[in-house]
């Protein structure tokens, strides 16, 4: 019995298939056009436009239940999962700004006298979301994450030194977040009967 022919034998090499396709057609994404919302009450006027030098997109997964009633066992998708963090790094100011901006944000959930928590069930008292617009050459969204209960889970520790006399300083800083939603013009939210 013959094998069913591989698609995409239309061009001459897996080159041109490339270059056709997306090259011509669309181009590429790069890395370096984004821009990034980050809004919280802990920010005075509530709300601040941050340009971080790298952003850690997450991924994303399901929680899955297995079922073996006969043949090889199936997962089967129960629950949507956000289990990776966001991290980004950030130019840190003469003035050290944004490392204030982060440690009173994270002092606004635990109050760091009391040591108790102002994090309530459902995630009203954290205020915070962050969305990240990811932009082509000519400026034109593409797409955007938004980030809901957003919160610094973590602020990396920083290296510094005297052998870094031609370096800056760096503030990485580790997002938890609750979910997030993912829009972009090619797609379509599925509709459920």
């Amino acid at each position: 019995m013959a094998l069913p022919n591989a698609p995409y034998t239309d061009v001459s090499s897996g080159l041109d298939y490339f270059k056709s396709h997306f090259i011509s057609k669309n181009g590429l994404s790069r890395p370096t056009r984004y821009s990034v919302l980050i809004e919280a009450d802990a920010f005075t006027p509530g709300h601040a436009i941050f340009q971080p030098e790298t952003v850690s997109l997450p991924g994303r997964t399901f929680r899955t239940l297995q079922e073996n009633w006969f043949g090889p066992t199936r997962k089967i998708p129960v629950a949507r999962e956000f289990n990776s963090e966001v991290i980004m790094t950030f130019p840190l100011s003469r003035n050290w700004e944004e490392r204030t901006l982060f440690e009173a944000w994270m002092d606004s959930l635990i109050n760091p006298e009391t040591n108790e928590t102002h994090y309530s069930d459902n995630g009203q008292t954290v205020k915070g979301n962050m969305t990240v617009f990811c932009i082509d050459e000519i400026n034109e969204t593409q797409a955007i994450f938004k980030f809901d209960e957003v919160w610094p889970s973590s602020i990396i520790p920083m290296n510094m030194g005297f052998n870094m006399i031609n370096d800056y300083n760096k503030l990485q800083i580790i997002f938890t977040y609750r979910q997030y939603t993912y829009k972009s013009e090619n797609y379509q939210t599925p509709t459920f009967k």
